[in-house]
């Protein structure tokens, strides 16, 4: 990785040059990889999550293996958490076959991922809207290979709809747009870390 470093008046500020990759590849146990696996995978020393270095958010890389990371499974909106829901909490266990590993609602997946410390980490979530509208809008073709297993769907996010407590906002990879769900029906699920 290409690093500028300019000291003014004694202060430094580190950029990232403009050639410089902007995404890194973040181990099962958290350690940054060097080298360039092809796959992600869940043991210790396997690709598992991917780093944006502009915003220092850690994001799930999902698998196609049929476990808990599946990009295939769905689930419904839930949070139980009054301060976070917008006065209503969804759907917790709605559709019982729409995954592996959880509930498949958007809360009991978060408490899995979180259980198993993906990525060294225990405090992963839903991201806001603008979290995921960031990453969509920096995909491109030259580095959509660290999200190989993207969904061409929409995602949920943990952004209220104002309007109606029933929706919540989701961000369409397909579409390259955004909008609101009601929080009953099945969608995919990326979470996110703080670095």
């Amino acid at each position: 990785m290409k690093v500028l470093c300019i000291f003014l008046l004694g202060l430094s500020v580190v950029a990232y040059a403009d050639d410089a990759e902007p995404y890194l590849k973040i181990a099962h146990d958290g350690s940054e990889m060097t080298d360039n696996p092809l796959w992600k995978g869940r043991e210790q020393q396997q690709w598992a999550c991917t780093k944006d270095q502009r915003t220092g958010l850690i994001w799930e890389v999902k698998t196609d293996d049929g476990g808990l990371h599946d990009k295939h499974w769905y689930y419904s909106w839930y949070e139980p958490d009054q301060q976070k829901n917008g006065g209503f909490e969804g759907y917790k266990h709605y559709y019982p076959h729409g995954c592996n590993g959880s509930e498949c609602d958007t809360d009991s997946f978060r408490q899995a991922v979180n259980s198993e410390h993906l990525c060294g980490r225990h405090e992963w979530r839903l991201p806001t809207l603008d979290e995921l509208k960031t990453l969509k809008n920096n995909l491109t073709a030259t580095n959509q290979h660290y999200f190989p297993a993207i969904q061409s769907y929409w995602y949920w996010t943990s952004s209220m709809y104002a309007y109606d407590r029933y929706r919540a906002w989701r961000v369409d990879f397909k579409k390259q747009d955004y909008g609101t769900q009601f929080k009953d029906v099945n969608g995919a699920v990326m979470l996110v870390s703080e670095y």
